[in-house]
């Protein structure tokens, strides 16, 4: 489903093809490729079913933004 969460997330795409909605973006998408949103940033994947062999599988981490300290965002 279209939705976002506060958290930041970092997602590989291990084995699907498709189209990911970004905010107000619409790209496609392979294996191998990296994405990394902000949080509160909407999104949403979906899965080519004419050229899909074999499930979709990704792998995903959420993070808060402070969670390496308050300033590292703002390190050179």
């Amino acid at each position: 489903p279209y939705h976002r969460h506060p958290e930041f997330e970092v997602l590989w795409i291990e084995q699907s093809r498709g189209r990911a909605v970004v905010g107000d973006a619409s790209i496609r998408f392979r294996p191998g490729q990296f994405f990394l949103f902000g949080g509160n940033l909407p999104h949403l994947f979906f899965n080519d079913r004419a050229r899909a062999r074999g499930l979709a599988k990704s792998h995903f981490i959420q993070f808060a933004v402070d969670c390496l300290g308050r300033g590292f965002w703002s390190l050179p």
